[in-house]
């Protein structure tokens, strides 16, 4: 799923998307499609922020050589992780949700929130031009809200 966003301000259309692997999938296959959508992508020169739950554990990525080459594919594509922890435990702890941005330049925000909402942990990304500890702080507050509303809404 992929959609664009308009920025009047700057006048950049920012292409958004999110992907998943399902588990137990041929990653070999799933590099393959995802070199062809990175290299489509970076054809309109855009900036661009992919998330999803890629099912491959990137702290991993010097012992599998699958997990190397997806990371390998979003650099030469100039995509970097914002998400660098673990987001999901079991019986061990792995980073298999992630978003990836084209650029890394200014002021952003990444985090995890550590909750029980599900077996993965929630992931977010913010990119302002100025980020104060003022805005973060209160970003910060209404998200731990946001989550522990929707955390007595779940059965």
């Amino acid at each position: 799923m992929y959609f664009y966003l308009g920025n009047c301000r700057d006048k950049i259309m920012p292409t958004i998307g999110a992907v998943h692997r399902a588990p137990n999938t041929d990653f070999g296959s799933f590099n393959q499609n995802y070199s062809k959508l990175l290299s489509a992508l970076s054809l309109k020169k855009n900036k661009c922020c992919i998330t999803g739950d890629f099912n491959t554990n990137l702290l991993n990525y010097e012992m599998h050589s699958e997990t190397a080459l997806f990371l390998n594919e979003a650099f030469s594509q100039n995509l970097y992780p914002v998400i660098t922890r673990p987001t999901r435990f079991s019986s061990s702890a792995t980073l298999i949700d992630n978003i990836f941005v084209t650029s890394l330049i200014g002021n952003y925000l990444s985090c995890i929130f550590v909750n029980d909402i599900s077996y993965h942990l929630p992931v977010f990304y913010i990119a302002q031009d100025k980020i104060t500890v003022a805005f973060q702080t209160t970003l910060l507050k209404l998200i731990g809200i946001l989550m522990m509303m929707l955390s007595h809404h779940l059965p």
